[in-house]
């Protein structure tokens, strides 16, 4: 995951902060690193490494809630033989974001 223009421009300076969640350390890694060129306080963000259906339902435990959720999941299925687990992790990620009420707002 790396901080997207679309991110850039949905948070700051309109959000207070951000919260990005990655499994890949040099994703991240990459993300802090793009923030920072951008001119972004670390007061304005962090980045987690987790797995993403994890971070969410430990999220959903704890009652957080967001202004506005983006799932922008990575590229799933390579090929026709995965392409039936991809779409099983992408309605899981878009079920636990939708039936929690954590955001008024979903972007996918």
């Amino acid at each position: 995951m790396s901080i997207s223009s679309f991110q850039r421009h949905c948070t700051i300076p309109y959000a207070h902060f951000l919260t990005g969640v990655d499994s890949s350390a040099p994703a991240l890694a990459l993300a802090d690193s793009n923030a920072q060129l951008n001119g972004w306080q670390q007061s304005q963000y962090t980045f987690l490494k987790n797995d993403i259906v994890k971070y969410m339902q430990q999220q959903i435990v704890e009652g957080t809630r967001w202004d506005l959720v983006v799932l922008d999941p990575p590229k799933l299925a390579p090929n026709r033989k995965s392409l039936n687990r991809a779409l099983a992790k992408y309605r899981k990620l878009n079920t636990l974001v939708g039936d929690s009420k954590m955001s008024q707002q979903l972007l996918l």
